[in-house]
């Protein structure tokens, strides 16, 4: 595409390209899928997908996420949902907080996170749509 005594000239009819007709559709973006997966303790195996901006985890029957076990608090964690990013609040639980092994009294979550209250444990999972789990985490859908 380049004159042969120069830069091209965009003035020369000879030299520029015919239009070319581009269709741009706008990606649609899959709403991001948030589950907290009870892999141990009462009621194990069990799925949870985290739809609100808060849950509180515990053995009361007014937690979100109800979990039968006298090692778990009544109300002992609050997973809160902040700019986009869940953290996990302990709720000054007999028994503590703990994300992938360390105690911890409030952490941002990411992806493949384990978090173990009293003898439950579960793994945070996020992902972009179903797809993107069932490519991750095939055995749970």
């Amino acid at each position: 595409m380049s004159n042969r005594d120069g830069p091209l000239d965009w003035n020369d009819e000879e030299e520029v390209t015919r239009e070319t007709e581009v269709c741009v559709t706008p990606s649609r973006s899959l709403p991001r899928v948030v589950i907290l997966s009870q892999v141990e303790g009462p009621g194990a195996p069990r799925d949870f997908i985290l739809s609100k901006d808060t849950a509180v985890v515990g053995r009361s029957p007014e937690a979100d996420i109800r979990i039968d076990s006298e090692q778990v608090s009544r109300r002992h964690l609050l997973l809160k949902k902040i700019n986009g990013e869940y953290s996990c609040i302990d709720l000054n639980s007999r028994n503590g907080v703990h994300l992938n092994g360390v105690r911890v009294h409030s952490a941002v979550l990411h992806d493949e996170d384990t978090i173990q209250i009293g003898n439950v444990i579960f793994d945070f999972c996020t992902g972009t749509g179903l797809s993107s789990i069932k490519e991750t985490r095939p055995d749970k859908l």
